[in-house]
């Protein structure tokens, strides 16, 4: 809509920026509040514990080095496509944002993937049901 009204077609692209930039930021925040979001998802995800941050170091480090991965490749798609916005190059940017869109997210989910494969904790296991509990019918 706003390319439209603006008559720009570069304007097309700019609240995929604006994401990055959100996106970016909170994710480096997460990184310097040492609370990367990537291990708070998964931790969540995994039902883990309040503690699963002292309790899986190397999980926690390698989770770090993963929303570091996340905040490269936006920091890369703002580095490219920023200039090419600020130029108003509509076609170059469509091009940009077609070769940084899915293949590099692709790439980000895989390294995170690859960084994190066999160093996720397993989820806490839950205490087995008591057969005799609920089953009295006397």
């Amino acid at each position: 809509m706003w390319a439209w009204q603006s008559g720009t077609s570069a304007n097309f692209f700019a609240f995929g920026l604006i994401i990055d930039i959100v996106y970016g930021v909170l994710i480096a925040a997460s990184i310097l509040a040492r609370r990367n979001i990537v291990g708070w998802a998964i931790a969540i995800g995994r039902g883990l514990g309040p503690n699963w941050r002292s309790e899986h170091r190397d999980f926690v480090r390698r989770s770090r080095w993963a929303s570091i991965i996340w905040v490269g490749l936006f920091a890369l798609r703002l580095a490219v496509q920023g200039p090419l916005y600020l130029a108003n190059m509509g076609t170059a940017l469509g091009a940009a944002k077609l070769a940084m869109g899915l293949p590099l997210f692709a790439l980000a989910a895989y390294l995170t993937w690859a960084l994190l494969a066999g160093h996720i904790p397993a989820a806490p296991a839950s205490e087995p049901a008591d057969p005799e509990a609920g089953n009295s019918r006397d």
